[in-house]
């Protein structure tokens, strides 16, 4: 088999799995996490769980790993890697209360970058792909780390939102790999349509003076 047929292999089981690893938590039970007691297993939960609660979140996580998969090796490993370690910091710096400004446009403005980079199929240096990766995601991480429940345990908060936008960005890099077949291309074209007129209407909504939505909850 040449090298050609063996990359192509490794390809197809890496989307497999990249698709199906997001299952690993969803189809636990609460029960699970019966070991844990206090502020570290509601902290575990609820950072586990946050990142879904957003549509906002999730389109600029997924897109993230899309765009990463488009990119090919090795910026599909190193965009995942380099948005989680920034999201974590990110995440750190809302725990401290530190303030950071235009947060909600911010992380809108990243649905709609990588919306725009996914349907233009940019391919920038790497250096500056990381560093478009690394400043959107200081935003979602601090949207996260602002919001720790009262009674939750901070660590296992972040070790629980990283956990779940892994998964997110699991399912974009699946997605994004379908590059690699002709007849599939026009899929991600209508993602990356969809993910840019998603982001912006979260940005529209962001910046709205009369919009006095919290930051909280399962909304936008």
């Amino acid at each position: 088999m040449n090298n050609s047929k063996i990359t192509q292999s490794r390809k197809r089981r890496f989307r497999r799995v990249s698709l199906l690893f997001p299952v690993f938590w969803l189809a636990l039970p609460p029960t699970v996490f019966n070991h844990t007691r206090g502020g570290e297993a509601i902290g575990l939960i609820s950072g586990l769980r946050h990142p879904i609660f957003r549509w906002d979140y999730i389109f600029g996580t997924v897109a993230a790993g899309i765009w990463g998969a488009q990119l090919d090796t090795p910026a599909i490993w190193l965009v995942p890697i380099a948005f989680i370690i920034m999201m974590v910091f990110g995440g750190v710096v809302g725990l401290l209360g530190v303030r950071l400004p235009g947060v909600r446009p911010g992380i809108a403005l990243s649905v709609i970058a990588f919306g725009a980079l996914i349907l233009s199929e940019a391919e920038p240096e790497l250096p500056i792909a990381a560093v478009i990766v690394v400043f959107f995601a200081i935003f979602h991480g601090y949207a996260h780390g602002t919001e720790l429940p009262p009674s939750g345990d901070g660590l296992f908060f972040t070790l629980g939102f990283a956990i779940t936008a892994a998964a997110l960005l699991a399912i974009g890099v699946g997605i994004g790999v379908i590059n690699q077949w002709s007849s599939l291309e026009m899929v991600l074209e209508i993602s990356g349509i969809v993910v840019t007129l998603a982001g912006i209407g979260f940005f529209w909504r962001a910046i709205r003076p009369s919009d006095k939505r919290t930051n909280r909850g399962a909304g936008w």
